[in-house]
């Protein structure tokens, strides 16, 4: 059954639902009778299409098709055939350069890599169902990660990098359907332990008897406090074989600066005198 949404301005819109798929469009009226009327059009014709009375062709666009009982005098809009293989190349061509760090775009073309393995590269958007994503997160799970296998955490990040580039097929009008995520059941997350020094995660490991597998988790969350810190740093400074490894840690360890940010760090943001940093 289609319904009527209003936006700020007071405008009208239809929803509905056709063919497993959901679909928004504006009416392009403030008049409640005139949406009203549209919206009882939409009811009758997709009863029509559905009992074989009106038939709608494959290449229409679906909305503008049922508001029109049919009658289109132009030629329907073609339907999205974007596929979830096409997706990330045309994202890439279309953006501006340089308006993404480099590792944003690595990390998202390996997200997309997965989906296009998993899901198939020719799989069009326009057809990509809720039970699909969730068979996708299914297999993931069951796929071998750094340590065990693929976590929920990462799961949901390749899910919300495909939900962004999806939203953004939509502003450029490549896509009508909304991203179907809604409800998708993601495997159990496991809560990371709070940092911890070294003595702390000694002493957890010992009174637990934890193998080294089971203490990985642990030291991955090591506090280190300032000798210590201290101690790493001199370590770095005298054994490192490239000369900007030193001062690389130096900065991390002191201001919590990124590795991404200490990379492209330039001359001109570090100011000696003046003791400050960009």
């Amino acid at each position: 059954m289609a319904s009527l949404q209003r936006d700020p301005s007071g405008t009208y819109h239809i929803c509905f639902r056709y063919g497993g798929l959901r679909f928004k469009r504006s009416l392009k009226t403030t008049d409640q009778r005139k949406a009203s009327a549209a919206s009882v059009r939409v009811d009758e014709n997709i009863r029509l299409a559905e009992s074989g009375r009106l038939v709608i062709p494959d290449d229409a666009d679906i909305p503008a098709f049922l508001l029109s009982d049919g009658k289109l005098s132009t030629q329907p809009k073609k339907l999205s055939t974007i596929t979830i293989g096409e997706l990330f190349a045309v994202y890439r061509e279309r953006i501006p350069a340089g308006a993404l760090e480099a590792t944003t775009l690595k990390s998202a073309g390996v997200h997309m890599r997965h989906f296009v393995r998993l899901i198939g590269p020719k799989k069009s958007l326009r057809t990509l169902t809720n039970s699909e994503l969730q068979e996708y997160i299914t297999k993931r799970s069951t796929e071998k990660g750094k340590r065990g296998n693929v976590s929920g955490t990462t799961i949901r990040k390749e899910l919300a990098t495909l939900g962004s580039l999806w939203n953004w097929a939509i502003s450029q009008e490549l896509l009508e359907k909304p991203f179907p995520r809604r409800g998708l059941v993601f495997p159990k997350r496991h809560e990371k332990p709070p940092f911890q020094t070294w003595q702390q995660i000694e002493y957890q490991i010992k009174r637990g008897g934890l193998t080294t597998e089971q203490a990985d988790p642990l030291w991955d969350c090591l506090y280190l406090n300032t000798e210590e810190l201290d101690e790493l740093l001199k370590h770095i400074e005298e054994k490192s074989g490239y000369s900007f490894l030193y001062p690389m840690s130096l900065l991390a360890a002191h201001t919590g600066m990124r590795r991404s940010e200490l990379c492209r760090s330039r001359v001109t943001d570090i100011d000696l005198q003046a003791g400050t940093i960009l």
